[in-house]
């Protein structure tokens, strides 16, 4: 784990997180997988954090994407929006920073990542680790 102090104003967010602690966690997508390991976020450790952002890995297989959530860590959904009709995901390049604006994760026990989407997932060809920023607000 990493942790790390952001600064008074997230540039990308746009608004003030002041005193508010971030760190970095990892999730893998297995070779030949499109569906990554889990975070825990009823662990001691994350109790009270979300995912505000992802770091991709240098190495990755064109491929959006998209978040699944659930509430026992066994049966998972696709995460939505309230007001969509169009499961959430985001268009992810290389060695970069996404930002999930996706602020209803707040209370999320449990999140993971795909390579694609539901109907059209990717799997990776190589191990992929992402690192997903975690702050507290």
């Amino acid at each position: 784990m990493t942790s790390v102090f952001l600064p008074t104003k997230h540039p990308v967010v746009g608004w003030a997180i002041t005193g508010h602690l971030s760190q970095v966690q990892t999730v893998k997508i297995s070779s030949g997988q499109s569906i990554s390991s889990y975070l825990d976020f009823k662990s001691p450790e994350l109790l009270g954090y979300t995912p505000f952002g992802v770091i991709t890995p240098s190495a990755w297989d064109t491929a959006k994407l998209s978040i699944q959530v659930s509430v026992d860590a066994s049966t998972w959904v696709d995460f939505y929006l309230w007001n969509s009709d169009f499961e959430t995901h985001h268009n992810v390049s290389p060695s970069q920073i996404h930002v999930i604006t996706d602020y209803p994760l707040i209370g999320m026990p449990y999140v993971r990542f795909r390579s694609g989407t539901a109907s059209a997932p990717v799997n990776q060809t190589a191990d992929r680790t992402l690192q997903i920023v975690c702050g507290t607000f």
